[in-house]
């Protein structure tokens, strides 16, 4: 492009600064949002989970032909019974799909989180440790009577 047609491109952008400025404004929000769409898709696609082997991992459901649910979370005894009786796996946990929100207390003010109920042992099976605090195992695991699970 020659130095003449720069001027001229120029003049014709000063000639109209409306217009000028809803192309500049345009353009900024979409590359904008096509970034923020990236970023999001590459965390939650791209990248590898942060699991000691993602590929290993396998997710269990249970059917209800009664009711025509094809995915029901699986009792506590089929969880029992796939753990002590499947030795194809290193490891079993299970935890709930239920959105459960709790009370976070420490320093300064409570937050509200979103939690889950797990099974010991969940840690271990995604090969991952807790940040702060201990995993918790066999002996830590009850119902509301006390019951060991």
């Amino acid at each position: 492009m020659s130095l003449a047609s720069l001027r001229a491109v120029w003049r014709a952008l000063a000639a109209r600064p409306t217009l000028t400025a809803a192309v500049i404004l345009t353009t900024a929000i979409a590359v904008g949002s096509a970034s923020a769409i990236y970023s999001a898709v590459h965390a939650v696609l791209l990248t590898p989970l942060p699991f000691r082997a993602p590929g290993d991992l396998v997710v269990v459901w249970g059917t209800d032909l009664k009711k025509g649910a094809e995915a029901v979370e699986l009792s506590h005894n089929d969880v029992a019974a796939i753990r002590d009786g499947a030795a194809v796996f290193e490891s079993v946990a299970a935890v709930t799909a239920a959105n459960i929100r709790v009370n976070l207390i420490g320093r300064g003010e409570a937050v509200q989180v979103e939690a889950a109920l797990v099974t010991p042992g969940f840690f271990r099976t995604l090969g991952v440790a807790p940040q702060r605090g201990r995993d918790f195992g066999d002996e830590d695991a009850h119902d509301a009577t006390g019951r060991a699970c």
